[in-house]
């Protein structure tokens, strides 16, 4: 049920960021109409060389970007990850590790004793 809110508030602020968006268009849009329609002096700048248009910051953020809303809608829509699956060592961490270190080591030794009260005198070891 809360990722149904969270979903639901992602949706709202998008929206609300459109429509923010689309009326600071409109209110520059409508400035330079009116700006438009006044006569005055036309002043024409250009500058060129390095640095115009901020070229490095385009190419780090743009994938930063897309990176980020990927990482958005995955988390909306399926939460984080650490929360629904168990720890790779198990319950105990790192002493579920140590006992489960301990269980391989008497599984080992009695593997190792069991062949050796098995073995016949007269078959040879293929092991």
């Amino acid at each position: 049920m809360r990722r149904g809110y969270g979903i639901a508030l992602a949706v709202v602020l998008v929206l609300v960021a459109v429509l923010i968006g689309v009326g600071a268009y409109n209110a520059g849009v409508h400035q330079g109409l009116a700006e438009a329609a006044e006569p005055g002096e036309v002043v024409r700048y250009q500058r060129y060389g390095p640095g115009w248009g901020f070229f490095p910051f385009g190419l780090l953020f743009f994938p930063l970007l897309i990176l980020g809303i990927f990482a958005f809608f995955r988390f909306a829509l399926w939460g984080r990850r650490w929360d629904d699956h168990p720890h790779p060592m198990g319950p105990g961490g790192w002493a579920g590790a140590a006992r489960g270190r301990d269980a391989f080591e008497e599984w080992h030794r009695s593997e190792h004793e069991r062949r050796e009260g098995d073995s016949d005198p007269e078959r040879p070891d293929t092991a």
